[in-house]
């Protein structure tokens, strides 16, 4: 058996007991006066002779289920800053040095950009889900052009034909609400245009931990929100009483 230290941030106080959460994969410790202290376990036991060799090594990261307020603009009295979400991102390093951390979109293009130190064992590097605009605007531009030119190389006649019918329930659903126009063409555009903070969207993303010359990576999923659910209360029913009655 070998012994590692995980005393950081912990002070040095009697733990009365240990468990690891066998769903969330934490170890939470229980001590005597100063409170509970809850470490990600998942680094620790994924961490193997082999990992160790590896000079930068990603942990994996789990869906991510949005914010019901990421596609509104933030309110003026109930806005809390400390009650944004962030994702933690764990990973390896076998030195000293500076983490640079990418969030890339479905085909590699950057959105968000983050530095760190790191000392040589576990470290984790926290991002907001927030994107940088400047990037985010460029990647809607090129993933509309790409759409467009797919589009334009589709030049037989029954496929033109089917883009003309397309093009009209565009127009037709731009003009009843945003949900299939502007804002599923472009949504980080709009939430610049409206004022939104500019938060990822749901799809599949890529992490990208660079330390030197030295990368790895791992993908994840941003979930599509929950449907909203109606605050009324469906009426009982009552017994010997017909619904149309």
């Amino acid at each position: 058996e070998t012994w590692q230290g995980l005393t950081n941030g912990m002070p040095k106080v009697p733990v009365h007991d240990l468990i690891v959460h066998p769903r969330d994969r934490e170890l939470v410790a229980a001590t005597h006066g100063r409170s509970i202290y809850v470490l990600d376990a998942l680094p620790i036991q994924d961490m193997t002779p082999e990992l160790q060799e590896k000079p930068v090594h990603l942990f994996p990261v789990e869906k991510v289920k949005p914010g019901r307020g990421w596609n509104s603009r933030r309110s003026l009295w109930f806005y809390r800053p400390e009650d944004d979400r962030e994702l933690t991102v764990p990973f390896w390093s076998s030195g000293d040095g500076t983490a640079v951390l990418r969030v890339l979109d479905g085909d590699d293009r950057e959105l968000r950009r983050l530095e760190t130190d790191v000392d040589r064992g576990v470290n984790t590097i926290v991002w907001d889900f927030l994107l940088d605009e400047e990037s985010a605007l460029a990647a809607d531009k090129a993933r509309l052009e790409a759409k467009k030119g797919d589009a334009d190389s589709k030049d037989d006649k029954k496929k033109k034909k089917k883009k003309k019918k397309d093009a009209k329930k565009q127009a037709e659903a731009e003009s009843t609400g945003p949900e299939e126009g502007s804002l599923a063409k472009t949504p980080w555009a709009e939430a610049v245009r409206l004022g939104h903070p500019l938060y990822v969207t749901p799809g599949k993303y890529k992490l990208v931990i660079a330390i030197g010359e030295e990368e790895a990576s791992t993908e994840f999923v941003v979930d599509k929100p929950r449907a909203r659910t109606p605050r009324a209360k469906k009426k009982p029913k009552i017994r010997g009483v017909k619904d149309d009655d």
